[in-house]
């Protein structure tokens, strides 16, 4: 994570977004989905966060393999998937900081990454 340009809150809202798709049994985290769930989480968690976003230009060019429909229809998806539910509190984002949360969060991060050119 040290290498990336990512602000570790985006980070932090990304995960719980993941982990509450896991939890609630509404995605299956696997070699064929991850690259996409990851990006677009991290698409959802920027727009959550910044005041002044990307454009959808250059999310495409920083996602392998998007285009506009697509990275719309997945955002869309994405957020439907989590019924909305964007907001994140100071508790869960303390509560992914743990050290033992810390590896789980590092293997969501570092699963397949070798896949990523």
């Amino acid at each position: 994570m040290n290498r990336t340009q990512i602000d570790p809150n985006k980070l932090d809202f990304a995960v719980i977004y993941i982990k509450r798709l896991i939890a609630d049994n509404k995605i299956i985290f696997d070699e064929t989905n991850w690259y996409r769930i990851v990006m677009i989480a991290l698409v959802v968690a920027s727009k959550m966060i910044d005041d002044i976003v990307l454009a959808t230009y250059d999310y495409i060019l920083c996602i392998r393999g998007m285009n506009k429909e697509l990275l719309y229809e997945l955002e869309k998806e994405f957020i439907e998937l989590l019924q909305f539910n964007l907001f994140v509190d100071m508790l869960q984002i303390e509560s992914i900081n743990q050290p033992s949360v810390n590896q789980e969060v590092q293997c969501i991060l570092d699963f397949r990454m070798v896949g990523i050119k």
